[in-house]
């Protein structure tokens, strides 16, 4: 059965022809003898026929005289396709591109590519490297981050152009840069704070995080057109942290997936200072000038001492710097007896204040000049002269 097959095929003798356009006559054209048998070619010139949709018929007849058609298949002529195509292979639409470009590609045609050129937005056109497969090499030194539109045509061996190809990629050498603005890089805090702050890049921002320790938390931003930059606030509780350095490390992606990180040093301190009255005890005596000792201390450094007496305006007593030791002298002379109360209010760089209060008793008959006979003693006998 298979010797059979072969010989009817041995014998049989192809033609073909191509119609006129599906659109217009339906004119047919002669059948044209092909080239070979069972393995057949045949050209066509299609340089005088109109652009438009044709249909090639295959014809085969054997010896005996049977016929078989095959088709119609549709072939589209369009006269632009004897220009030469230049393809683009890399950048893909829309690629990030951050830093020196190599552009890629590819270029046909039916005679032969001549050269490849390149442009740059709306520059001139640069002739790269090759031909039907070519290379680039776009310095991207200069450029504004922001999308560029690389465009690129072939110029074929008669000196014909073809139609340019382009693509627009987002160059971003840049990453998104984050700052905060209420507050300084270490600076000390306690209680309640709000950090406030903006991110920018040419891109534009997608999203902004920030991460403490092991949580990682979006924050929402409000976009200023004007000044090109995106503000955030971030509120704090400190005393929900522990005391000492926190560290906040903000991060910003722009709109090509290119994300910048900014570390926020913090030093909190929710714990107040320590204050000690060592002299003299509570609810002593004392009478006329008399001296206060004690002291004072804080783990990140102390800001004042004060007292008041009895609820007057607060006065400074200074602070000798690495000595924890504090005095100062109170001058009671005049005052009636009865009780004084003196307040010592500490504060520390972070504004955290304690305040020890210290009662005292004032005895004016104390301080007073006090006179004693010595002699002669109480009822005693004196003779001779009284001293």
């Amino acid at each position: 059965m298979a010797l059979k097959k072969f010989l009817i095929a041995a014998v049989l003798l192809f033609s073909i022809t191509l119609s006129a356009p599906a659109l217009g006559s339906n004119e047919e054209g002669e059948f044209q003898a092909v080239n070979g048998m069972e393995n057949w070619d045949y050209s066509y010139d299609l340089s005088d026929y109109e652009e438009g949709k044709y249909n090639l018929i295959v014809r085969g007849t054997d010896r005996a005289g049977n016929v078989t058609y095959v088709g119609p298949y549709n072939i589209l002529v369009d006269p632009e396709s004897d220009l030469p195509v230049a393809r683009i292979a890399n950048p893909a639409p829309g690629m990030r591109v951050g830093t020196s470009l190599n552009v890629v590609g590819t270029c046909i045609d039916d005679d032969a590519v001549a050269r490849v050129e390149i442009q740059l937005d709306d520059g001139s056109f640069q002739t790269a490297a090759g031909t039907d497969f070519w290379a680039y090499t776009l310095a991207v030194d200069g450029l504004e981050d922001g999308p560029h539109v690389l465009g690129v045509r072939g110029i074929d061996s008669g000196g014909k152009s073809g139609t340019p190809e382009s693509v627009t990629f987002i160059l971003d050498t840049k990453t998104p840069v984050v700052a905060v603005t209420s507050h300084g890089n270490g600076d000390l805090v306690r209680g309640t704070i709000t950090l406030e702050g903006w991110a920018q890049d040419y891109n534009g921002i997608d999203s902004l995080t920030v991460k403490h320790r092991e949580t990682i938390s979006s924050l929402a931003t409000k976009h200023d057109k004007e000044e090109q930059k995106d503000s955030f606030e971030l509120k704090l509780d400190t005393e929900e942290l522990e005391d000492g350095p926190q560290v906040f490390w903000f991060s910003a992606t722009d709109n090509t997936g290119s994300t910048g990180s900014y570390p926020f040093l913090l030093f909190i301190n929710n714990e107040k200072p320590a204050l000690e009255i060592l002299s003299p005890a509570q609810d002593e005596t004392i009478n006329g000038i008399f001296a206060v000792t004690g002291k004072a201390g804080d783990k990140v450094g102390l800001k004042s001492l004060t007292f008041s007496l009895e609820g007057s305006e607060p006065e400074e007593i200074p602070l000798i710097a690495g000595n924890p030791f504090w005095n100062h002298s109170f001058d009671v002379s005049g005052r009636k007896s009865g009780k004084i109360t003196l307040a010592f209010t500490l504060e520390n760089l972070t504004g955290n204040k304690i305040t020890e209060k210290l009662s005292l008793g004032v005895d004016a008959e104390e301080d007073l000049p006090q006179t004693f006979i010595r002699s002669p003693r109480a009822n005693e006998i004196v003779s001779g002269p009284l001293v």
